[in-house]
Formats: C-alpha cells, sequence, structure tokens
C-alpha cells in the first residue's frame, strides 16, 4: 500500500498523507463560519501531521474520527511528482466502510465497559466483606476510623 510496484526510471513520485484536525470547540466554530476572523483563515485553525505511509496515516485518521474531543478531521493525499505537486485529494471513508468501523467501536466500548462493570461489582463485594470484618471488632474498627482521619480519606 506504501511502495510501487513499478515506477518510470528517472521518476521521483511521492505521496504526502496530511491529517488535519481540530480538537477544541473555539476554533471549530471559528472555522465552520468560513470567515477570516481576527487575520486567521478557517483552514489555518487545523492542526496538522503529516505522514509519508498511507497505513501509519489512515490509523491515524479513524481514531481520531471517532474520538469526542475531536472536533473535524480530514485526510489529503498530496502527489509530487519530480519534485512538483501534481495531483491532491482528499480521503474519506464511504458510507458502508464508516458503519462497520462505528459498529466495532460501538461493540469494542460496550464489551470494556461490561468488563470494567463486572470489575467494579467485584470490588464492591470486597469492600462489603472488608466493612463486615471491620464492624464485627470494635478494635479494628477504631483503628481503621483513626487510620481514615490520618490519611484525610
Amino acid at each position: 500500500m506504501n511502495e510501487f510496484t513499478w515506477m518510470k526510471k528517472d521518476t521521483d513520485v511521492k505521496r504526502i498523507y496530511s491529517l488535519e484536525y481540530i480538537d477544541n470547540k473555539k476554533d471549530f466554530d471559528a472555522a465552520a463560519t468560513g470567515d477570516c476572523i481576527n487575520g486567521i483563515e478557517p483552514w489555518e485553525r487545523y492542526k496538522t501531521i503529516e505522514y509519508n505511509n498511507a497505513s501509519q496515516a489512515m490509523i491515524a485518521y479513524v481514531v481520531r474520527k471517532y474520538n469526542p474531543y475531536i472536533y473535524d478531521v480530514k485526510l489529503f493525499e498530496t502527489i509530487y511528482v519530480n519534485g512538483e505537486q501534481v495531483a491532491e485529494t482528499w480521503i474519506e471513508i464511504d458510507s458502508t466502510a464508516e458503519y462497520i468501523l462505528k459498529s466495532f467501536v460501538n461493540k469494542s466500548m460496550v464489551n470494556r465497559n461490561l468488563k470494567l462493570s463486572e470489575t467494579i461489582d467485584i470490588y464492591k463485594s470486597e469492600v462489603e466483606v472488608y466493612k463486615k470484618f471491620i464492624d464485627s471488632n470494635p478494635m479494628i474498627g477504631k483503628w481503621f476510623d483513626n487510620f481514615k482521619k490520618e490519611q484525610n480519606i
């Protein structure tokens, strides 16, 4: 996906993948107007990371695309031949692939939340056992109360 299988001799072809994103609401709102605000053009509000590798660029794109703290993300491919820019294209995930990715992300999050809930339930039951033990012995209870005060718990 990243290397050409054939290239004309004495031709230098480079592909650069530019990931552009906005990670704060203020810049997103300003960029959304499409106007130059305070001397800053809308496209200048995007942070940019460049990749020479399509796979790395796509992974970074997908990670940001489904990050709730990223307001907008775009991926561009720019092609240079012998140092001259000859093409640029905006890369967007088609709707079918996006649906599959969202389903996978949602399924993974649901599974993670279930595991976390199970872990919390285990800890809650352990805390109940400890509470019963502490409550069953007044000396331990008194010591534990003093310990909590010292630790500001």
